[in-house]
Formats: structure tokens, C-alpha cells, sequence
């Protein structure tokens, strides 16, 4: 550690043999700038800018350093000690007034350069991600490697000091901004800013239109008086001992399951631990909220909580006689299935059906501030090479991707009229080269397909973005070909509804998509699809599954060929699982997992399930290692202990204080809740971390009723149903597609919909035995009765139910049809038998497969409607298909 008058400028933990450095280079931890008022007039001082005298004392037990700032206006007099002792540095900011008249102290904060800035090239495991948590008393700000990797750097606030508002200040250095290498010159580079007194920054914020969410304060210095600012510095080697340190440091633990995004027909557990006894919890709506103290032990206090009005809402613990506060924030949501219904329904109503545009079809952007569509013809408020997000790449290609989602577990007939419209008035021939055509089934990127049809440039190449090959963009792919397949199950198992192609033209076109996205941008422009993550990409195998059992083996046999390549680079090569578009971006972490999974499966028994080459070089124990390297980076890139809504669960680029809740926040969340559920040998804290992810980005969907004005971000019946890019959590700014926000929610979608394509994929009724709260179920709801519970699922999708406790686990999930709304899954107290009401009503006449799957319970008879089907023990996988006659069925499993 190095320290000097301007501040820390180096934090390496010794016993870190990779010396990872948690400052940039050149920027200072602990500086202070101090806004104060006196006479009538406003100064402000900035600690690195000061002049200073040193002293040094050194101890037995420990070295002091003191800093003495001479103020130039002779008002306030700033002196910083810095104690280290074995475990710990103590920061101590004491601002004595020197003059005969009061002062107020009316802005106090610091900035934190944290060590974030990525480049191509360097490994991103030698950088770290800083985690802030912004709420009081009980304010944190540690910083994790990216790989996840110990030790964590934590900081605390000490005393009656606390953290209340932040904002972002410009570091001292410049760095050259870039884009897909173009260059837009040097800037300073920026970082989180926060402020321990806040009155006049507060009062401008308030000034620019934002909404503030946490109390402000300043503090008035009477002649002579003084007033301390502390902080400690320490090393924690884990989540779990970051929460002990918050504890045996005067500040509290909050854990919330099933997260801090939870539907309105849902109640919550919380926990909160500390040292306290006198802890009490305030809601911010009294009268609409209930609080119920479920038990206290181990100095955790466990509560039930229901909030019954949408929107953001307050939990503030006040404790220590009072005197201290922290908030918990959480957002409220109508049901998920409700808010899955409503995004698809303002899609459709949303689109072009203007018959003259080329663009006829298109699933359009939309201004939720000023009720505007945007097209190719009227881009609005974006521009530059932003103009993309309007009719291509991962916003536009998100929507109908989403769309046909949706449509796979809610089938609307005129949805799928508007899916189909797409595909044939804007891809077929449009976005997408058809059969008859040069490349057929490319698809084009940037700006817009009829930009690169229209264009005189020939192409190809990065340099060419207008050109007619532009068709090398990978991230492009994968939405249209999970369309496609999503179009070929409504097909499938929809017989009652109208789709315009037949179901195997949707598969044959879903299969030669994909492959296209391994041959075309490779040819044309180098770019290879076989060493990046992509978003929806993993459909790739259940394309795979669904082309052998419909006898097209040899589609089947090309596309995993290229799979398999994708696999092996990266197990085998173990590339960096973060580059992205970026040098870190969190866009593969849905990929790696899948990945993982696949790697996995094929090191076991490749020859006959795979048909793997035979010099496949993927052991069992590289597939291990490569999954617990993506599981932990991904959870490292993520809020897990901040208890806030735009925090826990969201994806986090760098820090955590902007474009927050991004469709990466459902998608690596997937992976996450896939981990807790299949692979984790302790699942607990990963199931907490997973769901809450998985529920993360639904705060984003605008809906609500008519008490509520039928949306909290943006009010009004024709906006129901819309959907905010991401968060901002900073009181004002800019969002990345250049705009200017006051906090909260962007009022375009931009990428949210391929997000909410995971959110519909994982989503999951779960009943779980957690050592922390006792038996919860994320995502429904669990009563007791005559022996046995009860469990109403209500995740939004009833695909799949799982039982999860430290004795072991069991999976269903169900191909097509759904778990009843009508009636409860049903299992015995000791778990000796489950019984699954299944919800056949809208697929009458198809076949339906039951997947079952049982860890460490023993044997068990499966049933169908009260016949034996088999026995199993310790099985995996066990499968049971049957005809849909009727609207319900039952599957029981009975252990032996």
C-alpha cells in the first residue's frame, strides 16, 4: 500500500500472489473534496489540490501517518490520519472550524478510482469490478477481481459516518475512447463519486428533474468545533466473509429471497443480521405494506414481507438507538405472467403496418417519454452509429426474438400474425438472404438490412459498414434463428393455431441460420462465431435435438460439428470468457454456461449422445474446471450482496452505476440458477443470487392498473406494456445510446427483450429447504396441509418445478403444456411422493415429454394418471411421454 498527502495510491493485497492492483494507475483512493458555506458565501476545497505537512509516528503494533490541509481561506482546518494495523487500514477525516463564526458543511465526498479500465489484450482477471452499495450507515464499497478471484477490498464507513447520494467525478488522467477500432479521441476517464454530506449536490440534482431516494444532510460547525469522517480498509476472501465484516463493523447484513424485483402476487423473507437489538423496520408505505417477525437466532432477525403497491418501495432499518439508518430498496412488479403478456401485446400493437415502408412489420422502438415511433425514417432522439438499435442487431432482433418466446407459453393468434408478418415482409428477402441468393441465409447488420441492398459498395469488410456484404455481424444470428425454432414449437404443439409456414420450414430454417452464422462471417470479413459468447445462441442445441428426432441427421451432424469446435476452443484453449464487443463485456456468460453444460455431458459418454470425433480432448476434469471459471466470473460481474433492486442480480460493466439491469442481468442469470440447480454442491447462495437475477430486469417492464396509472416509469394506458433499456442509477447523465437521463428508467427498450428471452427460458417454480430462511419458494407460493405442501406455481412460465435441500434434489420440467394454475403441486412432508398436476388444455391431441430428474433420494415409481410407468434410482433424466387426451394429467413419483 502506498499513501501520501494526495491519498492512497496503490492497495495490493500481500497475500495475493497475482499482485492484482485495485487503484488506476495515477488516481488516488481517500481523497476529499468539501463544499462549505460561510459568510454567506460557498468554497470548496479539494484535498489533492491542498498544501500539506506530514507527520509519522511509528509504533509497535502499527504505523500512523498524519496529513495537515491548509485551507487558503483560513476557514476550516482538515487533518487525515491513516492507521494500519495487522488486518486493517483506518482512515480518520477530522474538518475543525478555525474561525470565531459558524460553517456549514454542506457537500463532503470521495472519488474511487477502482482499477476497471479494460483493454484488449490483458487478461481481464487482472482487473477488478467495483461493487457500491450507497444507503446509509449501512453503506459498503468492496471491489472483486473479475475472475473472481480472492481477496475482495473492502471499505466501510466507521462511527456515525455514512454514504447518501453519488454522482461521478473526472479522474486526473485521459485515455482514447473506442468503437469496434474507431477512435474518438481522449477524454478523462470518470469515476463513482460519493458523498458522505450532500445538501448542495442534492439540491442540483433535485434542480435537474431527478428523483432522490435517500435523505440529505449537511452539518453546521459551531467556532471550534470539530467533525470525523472514518473509514476502515480490509481483505475479505469471500461473500460470505464480506457479510461477517459488515457485521463485526458496525453496519448490517440484508439478504432478501426470492430478490429485491418481486411480483406483487409474492411475499418476501428477509434477513437482516447484525449487532444490534433495537433494529426496527420502517416501509416507506405503511399502509400498503406488511411486516411480519418470523424468528430471531444468531443475531438474524427473519421477517415476511408482502408489498401490495407497484413500483419502488423503501424498507428503512433504523437501529442503534435510532440513531443510525440504512434502506433496503425493492421494486414491486404485477405478476410475471402478466408482465409477460403485456411487453408481447405492446409489441405488436407498437409495430410498422404501414404498407408502403420497406420496413413493414418491423417491431418498432418506441419513445416512452413522448409517445413516439421510431423507424428508419425517424431515429428520434439516437444518432451516430447508434442508429443501429432502431432496425438491427440485438435491440431491434431482441423484440421478435422475444415475441416468439412468448408465444411458445402464450399463444395469442394475433401475435403470432405479427411474428409471421415479420418474417416475411422484413427478413425473408429483407434482413435475410433467401435460397436463391449468393449467401443464402445471411443476415445483415448494421444500420439496417436496406441500407447494404441499396448500397453501391460492394464490400466486404470492417471499413465498409454501408456495404452489400455487411453480413458478418455474429451477435445478429442468434435471435433470428431462436425465431425460427420458437415459430417451429408454436407450429409443433399449437395445432389449433395458424401459422403461415409449416413447422418444418420454420426448423429448416431456424438449422441453415445457424450454420450460416459459422460459415458467411468467417468468409466474408475472418469473423468467427467460434470464440464469443452470444446472446440466445445456446438454442443451439436444442435446434441440434430437435433435427435428430425428426430424422434430419445429417443437418444435425453439420450443426454440431461447428458446436463442437465452439466447445473445444473454449475448454480446451480456455479463451478469455469475457471479451466480448468490448474487452469485458458480460454478453457471453448465457454462452459459457451452455458451453459448460455441453463439455460436461461429452466428456462422460461422447460417442454415442454426441457423436464426437475420437480424438475428442475434453476430459471430465477440464469440462469441471471450465464451468466453475465461468460460474465464478459470471457471479463475480454481478450485484450479490447490495440490497437494492437495480443492484442485486444486475450485470455490472466496470462499476455498478450505470446502464444497470441490462438484458445481461437475465441471461448470465440463467447460468447462475442453472448452476444452483444442477451442478452447485451448495446451491443456497447461488439459487438466491440466480433468482434474484432472473427477476432483476422484470422492474424494467412499464405496466401496472389503473391505481397505479398503468405504469410506474411512465404513466398511461398506451404505454402499458412498455420497457426501459436499463437503469441509471445516478441522479442525471447520459445513457449509452445518448441520452440524457435523471435516474431510473430509460424510455427506449434498446436490448431488454433478449433479455426477457432468458427471463421466459429460466424462470422456475422452486421449492427450497435454505439454511437461512427455512422452506421458501421462489417463484410461488407454499402452504401446508394434512401432511403435505402446497405449491401454487406462479413464475409466470409453469414449465418446470424443482425441490432443492441439503439432502438432494428433483427436477420436472415439461416440453409443452404446464404446470396447473388450478391446482397445487403436491409433496409429503418427508418427500416420499410428488404429485404433478399437469395443465394440457391448450395442447390436446400432441404428445407431451416429462422430464424427471432425481439426485440422492434413492428409488422411485413413476406414475402416469395412476399408472406405473418405471422404476429408477438416482436417475437423471428419465423421461415420460404421453398423448395429451385430456385437459390434465398427473405425474407422481412415489420413493420406495
Amino acid at each position: 500500500m502506498y499513501v501520501d498527502a494526495d491519498g492512497i495510491g496503490s492497495i495490493v493485497s500481500p497475500s495475493d500472489t497475482q499482485r492484482t492492483q485495485f487503484v488506476r494507475q495515477g488516481e488516488r483512493y481517500n481523497t476529499a473534496k468539501l463544499t462549505y458555506e460561510y459568510g454567506e458565501k460557498l468554497y470548496m476545497l479539494d484535498s489533492t489540490e491542498l498544501a500539506s505537512d506530514e507527520a509519522l509516528v511509528r509504533r509497535d503494533d502499527s504505523t500512523e501517518v498524519r496529513f495537515i490541509y491548509h485551507d487558503p481561506n483560513r476557514v476550516v482546518r482538515l487533518e487525515m490520519l491513516y492507521v494500519l494495523n495487522k488486518d486493517c487500514l483506518d482512515t480518520c477525516l477530522t474538518i475543525e472550524n478555525v474561525t470565531a463564526e459558524s460553517v456549514e458543511l454542506l457537500d463532503l465526498s470521495t472519488y474511487l478510482p477502482t482499477n476497471t479500465h479494460f483493454e484488449w489484450h490483458v487478461p481481464a482477471g487482472d482487473k477488478v469490478i467495483g461493487h457500491t452499495f450507497i444507503g446509509g450507515h449501512g453503506s459498503y464499497i468492496y471491489s472483486k477481481r473479475c475472475d473472481g478471484l480472492p481477496p475482495f477490498l473492502l471499505l466501510m464507513p466507521q462511527g456515525q459516518t455514512l454514504l447518501e447520494y453519488m454522482d461521478t467525478a473526472e479522474g486526473k488522467i485521459t485515455h482514447q475512447e473506442e468503437h469496434n477500432g474507431e477512435f474518438y479521441g481522449l477524454r478523462h476517464e470518470t469515476f463513482l463519486n460519493v458523498y458522505i454530506l450532500s445538501a448542495n449536490a442534492c439540491k442540483a440534482a433535485l434542480e435537474n428533474g431527478s428523483k432522490l431516494r435517500h435523505p440529505n444532510s449537511s452539518v453546521t460547525l459551531q467556532p471550534g468545533r470539530k467533525t470525523r469522517i472514518e473509514f476502515r480498509y480490509t481483505w475479505a476472501y469471500s461473500d460470505d466473509e464480506v457479510r461477517e465484516k459488515l457485521t463485526e463493523n458496525q453496519s448490517l447484513d440484508i439478504l432478501a429471497v426470492p430478490g429485491y424485483t418481486l411480483p406483487v402476487d409474492m411475499s418476501a423473507k428477509l434477513s437482516v443480521r447484525s449487532g444490534y437489538r433495537d433494529l426496527r423496520l420502517v416501509p416507506e408505505f405503511p399502509d400498503s405494506t406488511e411486516i411480519e417477525l418470523l424468528g430471531r437466532e444468531n443475531g438474524r432477525e427473519i421477517y415476511r414481507i408482502q408489498f401490495h403497491k407497484l413500483g419502488e418501495n423503501k424498507l428503512t432499518c433504523r437501529y442503534d438507538g435510532g440513531s443510525k439508518w440504512t434502506n433496503a430498496q425493492f421494486f414491486v412488479t404485477e405478476p410475471v405472467r402478466t408482465l409477460i403478456s403485456k411487453r408481447a401485446d405492446f409489441l405488436v400493437k407498437t409495430r410498422c403496418i404501414d404498407g408502403g415502408k420497406w420496413y413493414y412489420g418491423l417491431l418498432c422502438e418506441w419513445n416512452n417519454k413522448t409517445n413516439i415511433q421510431l423507424s428508419p425514417d425517424n431515429y428520434d432522439e439516437i444518432s451516430g452509429w447508434r442508429i443501429y438499435e432502431v432496425a438491427s442487431d440485438d435491440a431491434a432482433f431482441g423484440k421478435p426474438a422475444f415475441l416468439a418466446t412468448k408465444l411458445v407459453e402464450q399463444p395469442v393468434q394475433s401475435e403470432i400474425d405479427a411474428i409471421d408478418d415479420y418474417i416475411e415482409y422484413y427478413v425473408w428477402g429483407g434482413l435475410q438472404m433467401t435460397e436463391d441468393e449468393e449467401y443464402p441465409y445471411a443476415v445483415y447488420g448494421t444500420p439496417d438490412w436496406h441500407a447494404h441492398r441499396t448500397s453501391e459498395d460492394p464490400g466486404p469488410g470492417l471499413t465498409s459498414r454501408g456495404a452489400r456484404l455487411h453480413f458478418w455481424r455474429i451477435y445478429d444470428y442468434p435471435h433470428i434463428f431462436l425465431m425460427y425454432f420458437n415459430m417451429y414449437r408454436v407450429a409443433r404443439d399449437y395445432p389449433s393455431m395458424r401459422t403461415r409456414l409449416s413447422k418444418e420450414e420454420y426448423l429448416k430454417r431456424a438449422y441453415k441460420t445457424a450454420w450460416a452464422m459459422f460459415i458467411y462471417p468467417f468468409e466474408v470479413d475472418a469473423w468467427s462465431a467460434d470464440y464469443t459468447g452470444l446472446m440466445n445462441e445456446l438454442v443451439i442445441e436444442d435446434i441440434i435435438a430437435e433435427l435428430h428426432k425428426t430424422g434430419h441427421e445429417l443437418w444435425a451432424q453439420r450443426l454440431q460439428f461447428h458446436w463442437n469446435r465452439k466447445i473445444r476452443n473454449f475448454v480446451v484453449d480456455n479463451i478469455d470468457v469475457f471479451g466480448s464487443e468490448y474487452p469485458f463485456d458480460t454478453t457471453g456468460f448465457e454462452t459459457t454456461h451452455a458451453i459448460a453444460k455441453s463439455a460436461l455431458k461429452s466428456s462422460i459418454d461422447y460417442k454415442e449422445q454426441f457423436g464426437l470425433p475420437r480424438r475428442w480432448p475434453i476430459t471430465k476434469d477440464k469440462a469441471v474446471k471450465f464451468m466453475q471459471k465461468q460460474i465464478t466470473s459470471n457471479y463475480s460481474c454481478r450485484g450479490t450482496i447490495e440490497p437494492a433492486f437495480f443492484w442485486y442480480g444486475s450485470d455490472y460493466r466496470a462499476q455498478n452505476y450505470k446502464t444497470l439491469l441490462s438484458y445481461m442481468s437475465q441471461m448470465g442469470g440463467w447460468a447462475i440458477l442453472d448452476y444452483a440447480l444442477h451442478y452447485a454442491e451448495d446451491p443456497f447462495e447461488y439459487l438466491r443470487v440466480g433468482y434474484g437475477s432472473m427477476l432483476s430486469s422484470w422492474s424494467l417492464i412499464n405496466t401496472g392498473n389503473e391505481e397505479s396509472n398503468y405504469g410506474y416509469w411512465f404513466p398511461g394506458k398506451d404505454l402499458d406494456g412498455a420497457a426501459c433499456g436499463a437503469y441509471e442509477a445516478l441522479p442525471y447523465g447520459t445513457t449509452w445510446l445518448g441520452q440524457k437521463h435523471h435516474g431510473g428508467g430509460w424510455y427506449y427498450s434498446g436490448e431488454s427483450d433478449g433479455g426477457f428471452c432468458a427471463g421466459v427460458r429460466g424462470m422456475a417454480t422452486i421449492l427450497a429447504d435454505d439454511p437461512i430462511f427455512g422452506l421458501f419458494c421462489y417463484g410461488g407460493v407454499v402452504s401446508e396441509r394434512d401432511g403435505r405442501y402446497l405449491v401454487d406455481a406462479r413464475d409466470g412460465v409453469n414449465r418446470r418445478f424443482h425441490y432443492i435441500s441439503k439432502s438432494g434434489k428433483l427436477h420436472f420440467t415439461i416440453d409443452h403444456g404446464h404446470i396447473s394454475e388450478q391446482t397445487p403441486v403436491s409433496l409429503s412432508k418427508e418427500l416420499t411422493e410428488v404429485v404433478l398436476p399437469v395443465d394440457c388444455s391448450l395442447v390436446i391431441g400432441t404428445s407431451i415429454e416429462v422430464t424427471v430428474s432425481a439426485q440422492q433420494f434413492g428409488k422411485w415409481i413413476l406414475n402416469l394418471d395412476g399408472a406405473y410407468i418405471g422404476t429408477f434410482e438416482q436417475f437423471d433424466g428419465g423421461k415420460v411421454q404421453f398423448p395429451a387426451t385430456c385437459e390434465r394429467h398427473t405425474i407422481t413419483l412415489q420413493r420406495l
